[in-house]
């Protein structure tokens, strides 16, 4: 999950470069990623994943824990956002 947001992010930093000048140098860095090398960690990743799922129900877990993920990153940030209501 959070791999794969690097490709987002590279998306991100080009518009942010392309629309507002920003550069990984110059406070773009987090969106920025692995930078050139992007592509070849994603399909590292890629790999490694595959490599592991070798069973129906090893596909069932990863589908679990990555919606496990999302949902803590979603009351994560719901807390972090109730902390600037106060």
């Amino acid at each position: 999950m959070l791999e794969g947001a690097t490709l987002g992010g590279q998306v991100i930093s080009q518009l942010l470069r392309n629309r507002l000048g920003v550069t990984p140098e110059t406070g773009g860095r987090f969106f920025h990623a692995y930078g050139d090398r992007t592509g070849a960690m994603w399909q590292a990743f890629r790999a490694a994943l595959t490599a592991s799922v070798v069973k129906p129900c090893d596909e069932e877990e990863v589908v679990a824990a990555a919606k496990d993920t999302f949902l803590k990153l979603q009351q994560w940030m719901k807390r972090e956002g109730d902390k600037g209501d106060n």
